[in-house]
């Protein structure tokens, strides 16, 4: 039962309860208070005929009592009766008194006649009606001479009186009704606060915290309504600040490169952060709510997170994932406790180590490398050096092919140090000045310095798809630099009489330019590596050549660098094709021709 309709039934109660008593006293004491008016009134009519009685002969003359009577009630209300004190009727109002009994023993006349006013209620044997009868003495010299006697019907008085009740009733139920209405508009007036208080209660239980207490008084519900107000902005305000905390981290959990797991006591996983998903490949989006032995394949790990719920005690260690491919991932865990500092669960941070462990080994391959790449030239020069003061030079052939290889040591050595100082200026990401250029001149630079020799070296073939390629955007040095690279491996590598194709066309917003050759190729298994400082295919004739190593690893940064992309396509005797993209200048990009 609502609150409302429970304090209107007990509104209703108590008003019943206070109008039943209100209407028994009022009635009784009204019916009384009318009783004793009528009896007063009675009496009072009683004593004022009983004055008109002067003398005993007056009483004597039974027609001149009778007339005196009969005028008499006229005026008075009731019937008049004047009684002798043998009891023998002098006068009626109503009856011949002749034709009436003694009154002698009637108890209103005895009493009377014994000197006291008297009421009675009775049945009257004369009229055959119930009456109410009021008697007083006669007093004519000290003695009762007589008796005036006063009587009223009893429906009369009971219809007097039933008019009363109705009339009391009626005011009491005007009373009730309007008390009612009054606590209908009173409780409603009450409960409207209150039930809008409930309805806001429930929407704050359900998430809405915008609602608001509208309704003011001066009372306490209003300092309530207040005090719900001030409650539900700062519910409003602490939700808003959690939501945004709560996006925060989100955000900072879905951005951050390692993998956060949070896993409770029962090993089951709380929160698993995107990272996490990738590096454990976690399948389906939300693995909130699910076993960590389900979720989690690496053994290691699962040994590491039961060790940490076990012993209470962070763990660490590095371990090797397997699938889909091969990364070393390090393991940080820790119990996690709430504020009581019961442990209530362990968080996992994954950090990859696999980039930082392929730069190390690349780091140390290029240490090796480029000790090895130096250390060979400057053996050779110091073995011929030394043999030439043992005195070798005295032998002039010796002397002379001594003398022409340590140059060519030499050249070899400074084209390293050269190649090495590019790769580490391109490393540094200096920023060189790029402008558009013609890209078609250059080409023809390239056919001039790459002219074969006839029958000597490949025939050289430039082949771009219009009379004039399109500007390009670019440092022009540095592309002339790719040229020179790409072209001088494919001369060194394509045998006489081989052919070597320079050409370029349009692809999009870029500009491909390929070096094709007819040369040995490379094995396919060996593609994916070239690109890299000092990787050799064949690493004898590689140095028999003068290669340094370092050529192809110098294009890709500088294609990468001026945002393009570098493509090798090859086979072992089947010749090769370096490819790179370029980007077209803005300025010429809608006019190629």
């Amino acid at each position: 039962m609502k609150f409302r309709t429970r304090l209107f039934l007990f509104y209703i109660l108590g008003v019943g309860l206070i109008i039943m008593i209100l209407a028994s006293y009022i009635l009784n004491f009204e019916e009384a208070r009318v009783r004793q008016s009528l009896d007063d009134n009675r009496l009072v009519q009683a004593r004022l005929i009983a004055d008109r009685f002067h003398s005993v002969i007056q009483l004597q003359n039974r027609e001149q009592v009778q007339r005196l009577v009969r005028r008499i009630a006229g005026d008075a209300q009731g019937r008049i009766t004047v009684v002798a004190p043998s009891g023998i009727v002098l006068g009626d109002s109503a009856e011949e008194p002749a034709r009436m009994a003694n009154h002698q023993d009637r108890p209103e006349i005895r009493a009377a006649l014994s000197g006291k006013p008297n009421s009675v209620t009775r049945y009257s044997e004369t009229v055959h009606q119930a009456l109410i009868y009021t008697a007083v003495p006669i007093r004519i010299g000290g003695r009762v001479a007589g008796v005036v006697r006063v009587a009223q019907r009893l429906s009369e008085f009971e219809q007097m009186l039933s008019r009363l009740r109705w009339l009391i009733a009626g005011a009491i139920a005007g009373t009730a009704l309007l008390a009612l209405l009054i606590g209908f508009l009173l409780m409603h007036q009450i409960s409207l606060p209150i039930m809008e208080l409930q309805r806001l209660a429930i929407g704050i239980s359900q998430g809405d915290l915008t609602g608001r207490v509208r309704r003011f008084g001066r009372d306490e519900l209003a300092d309530l309504g207040l005090a719900f107000n001030s409650m539900a902005q700062q519910l409003s305000d602490s939700f808003s600040t959690i939501r945004e905390e709560k996006r925060k981290l989100e955000v900072i959990l879905e951005n951050l490169a390692d993998g956060i797991l949070v896993i409770d006591h029962g090993l089951r996983i709380v929160l698993a952060n995107p990272a996490a998903h990738d590096m454990l490949q976690i399948s389906g989006k939300n693995a909130a709510g699910r076993p960590v032995m389900e979720v989690v394949l690496n053994h290691h790990l699962l040994d590491l997170i039961q060790d940490v719920n076990r012993y209470k005690e962070p763990q660490e260690s590095e371990l090797t994932l397997y699938h889909p491919r091969n990364r070393v991932i390090q393991a940080l865990l820790a119990p996690l406790k709430d504020e009581t500092g019961r442990v209530v669960g362990t968080i996992a941070v994954l950090h990859d180590l696999t980039q930082i462990r392929r730069l190390e080994r690349v780091r140390q391959d290029f240490v090796a490398n480029v000790s090895h790449e130096l250390r060979t030239p400057i053996t050779s020069v110091k073995a011929m050096a030394e043999t030439l003061l043992n005195g070798a030079w005295k032998d002039n052939a010796i002397l002379l092919r001594y003398l022409r290889a340590i140059d060519q040591e030499s050249d070899r050595l400074s084209n390293l140090i050269n190649d090495l100082l590019a790769l580490a200026k391109l490393d540094s990401k200096v920023e060189v000045q790029r402008e558009p250029f013609d890209i078609g001149e250059l080409f023809y630079e390239m056919k001039e310095r790459f002219e074969p020799v006839s029958g000597e070296t490949p025939y050289f073939e430039l082949n771009p798809p219009a009379p004039e390629l399109p500007l390009v955007f670019g440092n022009r040095n540095q592309i002339k630099q790719v040229l020179i690279n790409l072209l001088d491996n494919a001369f060194k590598y394509t045998p006489a009489g081989g052919q070597v194709r320079l050409s370029a066309w349009p692809e999009g917003e870029m500009l491909r330019v390929a070096v094709a050759d007819t040369g040995v190729g490379i094995p396919r298994q060996d593609l994916d590596r070239i690109f890299e400082r000092f990787y050799r295919v064949d690493k004898a004739r590689s140095r028999e050549i003068g290669g340094t190593g370092l050529g192809l690893s110098i294009v890709k940064h500088i294609v990468e660098a001026h945002g393009g992309k570098v493509a090798v396509e090859s086979d072992i005797n089947q010749g090769s094709v370096f490819s790179f993209t370029i980007p077209i200048s803005k300025e010429a990009a809608g006019n190629p021709g």
